[in-house]
């Protein structure tokens, strides 16, 4: 009985660091993912309320985002975009980490503290947002490369 209670476990463990190995792995690219889609979420949302994209360079794009520009984009001063707060690791999970979205400049960094590019192409109106992931290398899409695109529809 020994040998069947042990062949259990050692299906079990194998069974969960299958399960939850890639999980725990790939908490950067899920934590990326996250802020790239929250701020095409953001476009998308700034759009159904003015029916345009906002201009400028990406500071003043963020500004119109989070409601704190100064300038006319967002005279209302509605919030679509809201920075994520880090949260430390605790004392029970060995991996429960959550890194923060925003760095010193106030500009949105993926989990890997490179930042997050953002396009606007104000004659096909499509906004592009791009990360270079782990390595910090534009690969053209590959490997590591995440990128989400949005296009209002006209």
């Amino acid at each position: 009985m020994n040998r069947h209670v042990l062949f259990y476990l050692c299906c079990w463990f194998a069974l969960c660091s299958v399960c939850f190995g890639n999980v725990i792995g790939s908490r950067e690219t899920s934590c990326t993912k996250d802020t790239l889609g929250n701020l095409k979420l953001a476009f998308q949302r700034y759009y159904a309320e003015y029916a345009t994209l906002p201009t400028g360079d990406f500071p003043t794009v963020l500004a119109a985002l989070t409601g704190s520009g100064t300038d006319a984009q967002n005279p209302r001063k509605v919030v679509f975009f809201e920075f994520r707060t880090p949260r430390p690791r605790s004392r029970f999970w060995r991996d429960d980490a959550v890194p923060g979205d925003r760095s010193p400049a106030g500009l949105p960094v993926d989990a890997w503290g490179q930042p997050i590019i953002c396009t606007i192409d104000s004659a096909s109106s499509q906004v592009t947002l791009r990360s270079f992931g782990r390595n910090g290398r534009d690969d053209a899409g590959q490997p590591d490369d995440i990128a989400f695109t949005y296009s209002p529809k006209q």
